[in-house]
C-alpha cells in the first residue's frame, strides 16, 4: 500500500473514532441521555452527558430525574439501569431522584458526585458488592419510595452528612452497616414493615438522638445501634436479641444518654437487661399489653424518676425478673397521667406479685379488694410513704420483706383477722422481714401473735426479723404457740440496737447463731426453761446487757456467746449445761462473779477471757476440762471454788492471776498443789461443804424461818444454795431482801466469797 493510500486510511479511522464519541447515545428526553439495551423488549439504560473518548466530560448537573420508563420515537422504552459511569465525576449534580422501577448500580456511577438530595423509587442492586452511595459525605437527605422492599448492606455507610432519612412501609429489611457511621443522623423511624435490622445498621450515628421502631417484628443484636446517643425511644414491638450478642444484652442496654422510652401496645414483654445502666433514663411509659419485664431490666436507672402506665390490672399481674422493677429507682408512679398516691387494687386481681411496687415513696394509702389471697415477696418494700394499708381476710400469705422499709406505716386494717401463720415456716406463708404482720414501724412496744410451726430469723440466706420490728423498743414474742419447733433463728434480731427489752415465752426451743448480735440497747433477758441451746454469737456486743437469766433445759451455750457484753455483771450456769463454748463470755468487763453448775463437762477457750472484774468462780463437780486461757486476765479474781476432788485436766494458760485462793474439796489438798498448773497457786484451801464454818463478822447475818431463810445486809451481793453434796439448787444474782424458800434439809448457802453450813 502506497503512502497516500496510509493517509486516507487514518484519516477515515480517526473519523470514526469522533463519530462513535459523538455518538454515545441512542437518544435523549429532558436532558437524560439513553441507549437501548434490548429493542425486543424495550430497555434502555441511561448513559453519561457530553463527550467521552479517551478523556471526557460529563455535563449532568442541578436537579436529575430518573424516570421509570421514557417514550421515544413513538416507542415507550422501560429504564432498568444506569450506564457505567453514567453519572461519573459530575461534582455539580444536587438532587437525584430515581423513580419506581428496577434498577442496577455499580459503585462507579455516580462516583465523586456531590449529591446532597437522594429519592430512591426502586430496589438498588450493586454490580460490585457496595452501594453507589457509600461514602457520600454530602448527601444530606434521603427518601426511599414506596416500591423499595429492602435497603442493602452498607448503602449510606459513612454518608456523615447524612441527617435525615424516611424509610416507608414496603422496606422489610434493612441491610448490615446500612447508616453506620451516618454521625448527622438525628432521626430515625422505622416502619412496622421491617422484619429485620442487620448487625450494625446504625452503628456510631453519633447524632442520632430520636429512634422510633414502629409496631411489628425485629430482631436485634447488640450492635445496631452502637454508640449511638439516642436520647427519645420508642418501641412498638418485642425486640428479640440475636443468638450472637454480648451476653444476649439489648442494643440499648448501657445507654447512658437514653432519657426517655415509651414501649408501643403492641409489645408484650421487656427482655433480660433491656435498659440496664441506662443511668440517664428518667421517664419510662409502659403498654398496656406488656406481661412481664426480665431480670435486672431497669437496673442501674439511677436517673429514673418516672413511670407511666393506663391499666393497674395490668401492672398488678406482670411477671417481674430481679432488679426488674422501674419503680426500684423511680419516685413518680402515673396511673393513666396522674400522680398515684392512694391506690385500690381492683377485683380483678387475685394476687399481688413480687416487687409490684417495691420503693414507690410516693403511695400513702392501699386498699385490697377481698379477691387478692397473696402478696408477694418485696410487693410494697421501701414504700416510705405508705401510711394506711387496708388487708382483706382473703389474704393467706405475705412474702419475704413484702413492707420492708414502710417507715411511716401506722395503720394496718384487718390485721388482727389474717390467717397467715398457719403452717411451717419453711412454706413460706409469711416472709422474713414482711414488717407488716406486726405493724411494728412507728411502734414503741410489740407483740406477735402466731399459730403453727414458725421459725423467726435468717433461714437459707433470708433476712433478718429486725425489719419486722422497725422503732420498737420493746418485743413479746407470742406465747399461744402450739407447733412443734419455735425457733428464734439465726440473726433473728441481729442489729437491733434500739431494743431494750424482749421477752421470749416458754415454747421457744432455741435461740440460733447471732440471734441477738449487736442489740446494745438490751438491758436484761431470760431465757426460758424451754430453751435447750443458745447458738454462737447470740448476744455478741450487747454491751447494755446488765442481767442474764438461763433456763434449767439449755445444755449448751455456744462459741462467743456473750462476747464483749461488758455490762453484765453475773451469770449463773444452771446444772442443765453441759458445756460453755469458746470466747463464751469473753470481754465481759463488768462480771464479778461465776457460778457453772454440775453438769459441765468442759469450759472453753478463752471462755471467760478478759474478765477484768471478776472475782468469785465457782466450778461444779463435772468440770473435767478447762480451755486454753479459759480464764487469762481475770486480774481481779479473788476465790475460785472447785468441788471436784480429782484434779480437773486444765491447760497451761488457763488461768493468769494465781494469787487468787483456791478452794478445793477436803482431802484433795496434796493432789492440787501436786497437778501441772494448779500447783502455781500461791494459795490453795480445803473447804468441806458439810462442815458448818464458824461465821465471821463479814458474813451477812440471817434470820431462819419455817422453811425459809432470810438475809440482812446482803443486798447486791450473789446469793447461792447448794445441797450438803454441793450440787446447786438456787442463785440469786442480785439479793434483794427476798425470803429463799427450801425444802427440809442441809444446805450450804454461799453470799460473796463467804459460805455457811444451813439445816432447816
Amino acid at each position: 500500500m502506497n503512502s497516500f493510500s496510509l493517509k486516507y486510511l487514518f484519516v477515515a479511522m480517526v473519523a470514526l473514532l469522533c463519530s462513535v464519541a459523538a455518538s454515545a447515545h441512542n437518544f435523549e428526553v429532558d436532558g437524560i441521555f439513553y441507549n437501548v439495551t434490548d429493542e425486543t423488549n424495550l430497555t434502555v439504560e441511561v448513559t453519561y452527558k457530553g463527550n467521552y473518548s479517551f478523556s471526557y466530560s460529563n455535563e449532568y448537573s442541578g436537579d436529575v430525574v430518573i424516570p421509570s420508563s421514557v417514550s421515544y420515537n413513538g416507542k415507550n422504552y422501560s429504564v432498568t439501569s444506569i450506564g457505567y459511569d453514567a453519572f461519573d465525576d459530575c461534582t455539580s449534580l444536587k438532587d437525584l431522584r430515581i423513580e419506581d422501577g428496577k434498577t442496577t448500580l455499580s459503585i462507579y456511577d455516580f462516583y465523586d458526585c456531590q449529591i446532597e438530595t437522594l429519592y430512591l423509587g426502586r430496589n438498588i442492586k450493586y454490580e460490585t458488592g457496595y452501594s453507589p452511595f457509600n461514602g457520600n459525605t454530602k448527601l444530606k437527605s434521603v427518601t426511599i419510595g414506596n416500591s423499595v422492599t429492602s435497603i442493602g448492606d452498607y448503602a449510606f455507610q459513612n454518608c456523615s452528612s447524612l441527617t435525615s432519612i424516611t424509610i416507608p412501609n414496603s422496606v422489610t429489611s434493612i441491610g448490615e452497616w446500612a447508616f453506620s457511621y451516618c454521625s448527622s443522623l438525628k432521626s430515625v423511624t422505622i416502619p412496622n414493615s421491617v422484619t429485620s435490622i442487620g448487625e450494625g445498621a446504625f452503628d456510631d450515628c453519633t447524632s442520632l438522638k430520636d429512634l422510633r421502631i414502629e409496631d411489628g417484628k425485629t430482631t436485634l443484636s447488640i450492635y445496631e445501634f452502637y454508640d449511638c446517643q439516642i436520647e427519645t425511644l420508642y418501641l412498638g414491638r418485642n425486640i428479640n436479641y440475636k443468638s450472637g450478642s454480648l451476653y444476649g444484652y439489648s442494643p440499648f442496654n448501657g445507654n447512658t444518654k437514653l432519657k426517655s422510652v415509651t414501649i408501643g401496645n403492641s409489645v408484650t414483654s421487656i427482655g433480660d437487661y433491656a435498659f440496664g445502666w441506662c443511668d440517664g433514663l428518667t421517664s419510662v411509659t409502659i403498654g398496656n399489653s406488656v406481661t412481664s419485664i426480665g431480670n435486672r431490666a431497669f437496673d442501674g436507672c439511677s436517673s429514673l424518676t418516672s413511670v407511666y402506665i393506663n391499666d393497674l390490672v395490668a401492672w398488678c399481674n406482670m411477671e417481674l425478673g430481679s432488679w426488674s422493677n422501674p419503680l426500684n429507682y423511680a419516685r413518680e408512679f402515673y396511673l393513666n397521667g396522674e400522680l398515684l398516691r392512694d391506690i385500690v387494687i381492683p377485683k380483678e386481681i387475685t394476687e399481688i406479685k413480687n416487687e409490684v411496687f417495691v420503693g414507690y415513696d410516693n403511695l400513702r394509702s392501699v386498699v385490697i379488694h377481698d379477691n387478692v389471697t397473696s402478696i408477694g415477696n418485696y410487693a410494697f418494700q421501701n414504700c416510705s410513704g405508705l401510711t394506711s394499708i387496708t388487708i382483706p381476710n382473703s389474704v393467706t400469705s405475705i412474702g419475704q420483706s413484702a413492707f420492708y422499709g414502710c417507715s411511716s406505716l401506722k395503720t394496718v386494717i384487718n390485721l388482727s383477722n389474717l390467717n397467715v401463720f398457719k403452717g411451717s415456716s419453711s412454706n413460706g406463708f409469711v416472709g422474713y422481714y414482711a414488717a407488716i404482720v406486726i405493724n411494728a414501724s412507728n411502734a414503741s412496744n410489740v407483740s406477735i401473735e402466731i399459730e403453727g410451726d414458725f421459725v423467726f430469723g435468717k433461714i437459707n440466706g433470708d433476712n433478718t426479723l429486725c425489719g419486722y420490728i422497725g422503732n420498737a423498743t420493746q418485743l413479746s414474742l407470742p406465747a399461744n404457740y402450739n407447733g412443734e419447733n419455735y425457733v428464734i433463728g439465726e440473726e433473728a434480731f441481729y442489729g437491733c440496737s434500739g431494743l431494750t427489752s424482749i421477752t421470749i415465752p416458754n415454747s421457744v426451743t432455741s435461740i440460733g447463731y447471732y440471734a441477738f448480735m449487736g442489740c446494745s440497747g438490751l438491758t436484761s433477758i431470760t431465757i426460758p426453761n424451754s430453751v435447750i441451746s443458745i447458738g454462737d454469737y447470740a448476744f455478741e456486743g450487747c454491751s447494755g446487757l446488765t442481767s442474764v437469766t438461763i433456763g434449767n433445759s439449755v445444755t449448751s451455750i455456744g462459741n462467743r456467746a456473750f462476747y464483749g457484753c461488758s455490762g453484765l455483771t453475773s451469770v449463773t450456769i444452771p446444772n442443765s449445761v453441759t458445756s460453755i463454748g469458746d470466747y463464751a463470755f469473753y470481754g465481759c468487763s463488768g462480771l464479778t462473779s461465776v457460778t457453772i453448775g454440775n453438769s459441765v463437762t468442759s469450759i472453753g477457750n478463752r471462755a471467760f477471757y478478759s474478765c477484768g472484774s471478776l472475782t468469785s468462780v465457782t466450778i461444779g463437780n463435772s468440770v473435767t476440762s478447762i480451755g486454753e486461757g479459759a480464764f487469762m486476765g481475770c486480774s481481779a479474781l479473788t476465790s475460785v471454788y472447785l468441788f471436784n476432788e480429782t484434779p480437773i485436766n486444765v491447760s497451761r494458760y488457763a488461768f493468769s492471776n494465781y494469787r487468787a485462793t483456791l478452794y478445793v474439796p477436803q482431802g484433795s489438798l496434796d493432789a492440787y498443789k501436786a497437778a501441772d498448773y494448779w500447783n502455781k497457786f500461791t494459795n490453795i484451801v480445803e473447804f468441806d461443804p458439810t462442815d458448818i464454818e464458824d461465821v465471821t463478822e463479814d458474813v451477812p447475818t440471817f434470820e431462819v424461818t419455817a422453811g425459809a431463810i432470810q438475809f440482812t445486809a446482803a443486798e447486791g451481793k450473789e446469793v447461792a444454795v447448794y445441797t450438803a453434796s454441793g450440787a446447786l439448787v438456787k442463785i440469786i444474782d442480785s439479793y434483794d431482801g427476798e425470803e429463799i424458800t427450801l425444802d427440809k434439809g442441809v444446805y450450804i448457802i454461799r453470799v460473796g466469797d463467804k459460805a455457811v453450813k444451813i439445816k432447816l
